[in-house]
């Protein structure tokens, strides 16, 4: 080993990751110590997958930078015949066709979808630098993220689904896209939203047209954005009748849960009293009514932090977000101090997905984001989501070393 090896590598960075998977070690050990399951419990089985993505840092550490530009496209086809297996051979569980059998594993593969997309985009976006100029120039990059998005939508798994959105914004905004061609972007998502708002729906439109009138792109872009709007808009109810009928009713439900409140709203009502009931100390560790009497569905998963408002109170929430915002201020300064352009984008585009996971997992716990099943980062129980967020950590390591 060479000396000087580590000179560049953020140990503060994995300190926090492994406070937080300590952290998440105990609280699943809470949630799951009164579950009569049979085989491993679930905490050695986290504990397992923490080591195995530990490893896969150190691994990752050590390869070669250019491995990660080179073979960007290999990965994400390889995760794209993944999801449309699962399809194919409709691999169902628990409703869904999420888990890959690998003997005696079970993978996700969205969870692995998730860099894929980061990574391809960047090579991508990288080698496309300063030659973004129209919307055309955005169909590869908007079409890189469709295919895995509607794959996983299928699945079906919103709550993934939508996370490649914001990776997508983000990374063409980095590429110095005018603000005037991300509105364009934009556009027919905001027509999608007001199109129940007649005259706020009719409002936009013309302040579209009359935007598009001022700044003169090209033509063909000009139609594009006023066709994709209406009809995005007109295609509202359309949207609305492809969702499940458990997706409408968590939409519903985040409005109104009293309106399920044994059903889709039950989780959600539950999970605030839990969190409510911690106050500012916190029942203490193993000691949660609602947690060791299972009230909340999934509360080792998806509503971890039920188990943490109610334990640790709010002062262990309030701990546990501070940790989770150096974390994220670490994973910036790690963008901004990146080598190249496929360095900021890719250390980008994985905080977005962080940071969409820490503030859309706590919002459904606490009842003011819909219930889209994301879990929470190093914290919620899960081998594929934990190992391909340490995959990350070790990627990130790797882009601060060539800083």
């Amino acid at each position: 080993m060479k000396k000087g090896y580590f000179k560049n590598f953020d140990f503060i960075l994995l300190s926090i990751v492994l406070i937080l998977i300590s952290f998440g070690l105990l609280n699943i050990y809470s949630a799951s110590f009164t579950f009569n399951i049979p085989g491993m419990p679930f905490y050695v089985k986290q504990l397992y997958w923490a080591f195995a993505g530990l490893i896969l840092i150190a691994v990752i550490y050590s390869m070669n930078y250019e491995v990660f530009i080179n073979y960007a496209y290999y990965y994400y086809l390889f995760n794209i015949i993944l999801l449309i297996l699962l399809l194919i051979f409709r691999l169902t569980t628990k409703g869904s066709s999420r888990w890959l059998s690998l003997g005696p594993f079970m993978i996700q593969p969205s969870e692995f979808m998730k860099f894929a997309v980061i990574l391809v985009l960047s090579r991508y976006l990288m080698d496309k630098e300063g030659k973004l100029k129209r919307l055309s120039d955005l169909m590869i990059p908007l079409g890189i993220v469709l295919i895995p998005f509607f794959l996983v939508l299928k699945q079906p798994d919103l709550g993934t689904a939508l996370v490649f959105i914001p990776v997508f914004f983000i990374s063409v905004y980095l590429c110095d896209l005018s603000y005037q061609y991300l509105f364009y972007l934009i556009a027919p998502l905001l027509s999608l939203l007001l199109f129940k708002f007649s005259l706020l729906w009719f409002s936009f439109m013309v302040l579209l047209a009359v935007i598009i009138y001022l700044n003169k792109p090209s033509r063909v872009d000009g139609w594009a954005v006023i066709i994709t709007s209406i009809f995005s808009g007109i295609g509202q109810p359309l949207l609305w009748n492809f969702l499940k009928d458990y997706q409408k009713k968590r939409i519903m439900v985040f409005f109104n849960p009293e309106l399920d409140p044994l059903g889709s709203g039950y989780s959600v009502i539950q999970s605030r009293i839990a969190v409510g009931s911690g106050q500012f100390l916190g029942k203490g560790w193993l000691h949660g009514s609602q947690n060791r009497l299972n009230f909340i569905p999934e509360h080792h998963t998806d509503f971890i932090f039920s188990v943490i408002g109610e334990e640790w109170g709010f002062i262990g929430g309030f701990l546990l977000l501070v940790l989770f915002f150096i974390f994220i201020i670490k994973i910036l300064n790690i963008a901004l101090q990146s080598r190249d352009k496929f360095g900021t984008l890719v250390a980008s585009g994985i905080s977005v997905v962080f940071v969409f996971h820490i503030v859309v997992n706590i919002g459904m716990s606490m009842g003011v984001a819909p219930v889209v099943g994301v879990p929470l980062p190093f914290l919620s129980y899960g081998g594929s989501y934990l190992i391909n967020s340490l995959i990350m950590i070790g990627v990130l390591q790797k882009i601060r070393g060539e800083g």
